[in-house]
């Protein structure tokens, strides 16, 4: 980026009603904004109207990686009641959407609106939140993400949806005619832009990614009411149970008996993060033509590097999403309340990522 830029645009994403950690209520909005951006802004819900406040979806901005990447994600948000025992001014049943106040065009716009408030019993055990896809057209790859996760209990996946073509929609739109699982479309579009906007000055050419972060912590918000786990996943890895030493035992047994550890300072675990091999298995998809021809036998045994990667480096993360205050792609950034990062023991499981070649 040559020219300076200054522009205090804010894009809003979806709204996400929370329980708070002492039980009270808020809000969280994700937004792009650029970095130090001093805008504030104002919502309403219904009748019910809050000022909102701002923290960065990260602790840094830029991120330290992409220092140009200067559209970063940020949370808008509120605390709506400060205890269980306030009354909340909202209707039972929320509407599917709010409304954001701009000043410039002295109009209220509307953005998602999501309930992610705890209930008593979430009806799935495990959601996948898969990455922003964009410029995908490698169909192939859509069944293997989607058998693997169902194998590891997973029953709700949030698919954010950049740009794909026409083959991986049909292949998506396969699962999402099957009962036994709920698949989520998120749209995750490009920022709005003008033919006017070079290079430097379109916001799509400011964000990392289509800003992966941002995406990874609205759909753990989501995910609050929705599943006791959640999890962020590419397309080619998969947690696996590597099952040595004559063991038998799956994703659920590690997770559930790491949940009772005290780790430091006595705290229990608000994520479980797993560590990455790359590893390898030959196909044949890059030759087929139909979705008939797929085979999974070249993955009955497969091949993984001895190196074990370190945390925060291709590691991820299985989140109890309402203890999560912000989280990066490959570790947790901040928790809601004191809780502790569980790092699993690599010979039980690890991330096995596979890469094309």
């Amino acid at each position: 980026i040559t020219k300076p830029i200054s522009s205090d645009t804010i894009y809003f994403r979806t709204a996400v009603v929370i329980t708070m950690p002492n039980g009270g209520s808020g809000v969280r909005i994700t937004s792009l904004q650029e970095c130090h951006n001093k805008r504030k802004a104002k919502m309403r819900m219904g009748d019910f109207e809050i000022s909102l406040g701002k923290t960065t979806v990260h602790k840094a901005c830029p991120w330290s990686f992409a220092p140009r990447c200067r559209l970063v994600g940020y949370y808008a948000a509120a605390t709506i009641t400060s205890t269980a025992e306030q009354e909340v001014p909202l209707p039972p049943r929320l509407l599917d959407y709010a409304e954001v106040y701009d000043e410039r065009q002295d109009a209220w716009k509307r953005i998602d609106l999501i309930d992610g408030r705890s209930p008593p019993v979430r009806p799935h055990r495990l959601a996948v939140c898969l990455q922003p896809v964009y410029l995908m057209a490698d169909w192939p790859l859509i069944p293997m993400f989607f058998e693997s996760w169902i194998g590891n209990g997973a029953t709700i996946f949030y698919i954010y949806v950049h740009s794909i073509s026409q083959e991986v929609d049909l292949m998506i739109k396969l699962y999402e005619a099957q009962a036994d699982v709920q698949i989520i479309r998120v749209n995750w579009p490009a920022v709005p832009s003008t033919e006017a906007d070079d290079d430097d000055l379109n916001p799509n050419n400011r964000m990392y990614r289509t800003e992966v972060g941002t995406a990874v912590n609205d759909c753990i918000l989501r995910a609050r009411a929705t599943a006791e786990l959640v999890v962020s996943s590419d397309l080619d890895e998969i947690i696996a149970p590597l099952n040595l030493k004559d063991r038998n035992e799956t994703l659920f047994c590690i997770i559930d008996e790491y949940r009772t550890r005290k780790l430091k300072k006595g705290l229990l675990p608000g994520a479980f993060l797993f560590r990455q091999s790359y590893a390898y298995a030959e196909t044949d998809w890059f030759s087929i033509s139909h979705p008939s021809q797929l085979s999974f036998e070249a993955y009955e045994s497969v091949d993984y590097e001895t190196k074990v990667w370190q945390r925060g480096y291709r590691s991820k993360v299985i989140y109890i999403p309402e203890r999560v205050f912000r989280a990066h792609v490959h570790d947790v950034v901040g928790y809601d309340g004191k809780w502790a990062t569980a790092v699993i023991d690599s010979s039980r499981a690890r991330v096995l990522h596979f890469r094309q070649v």
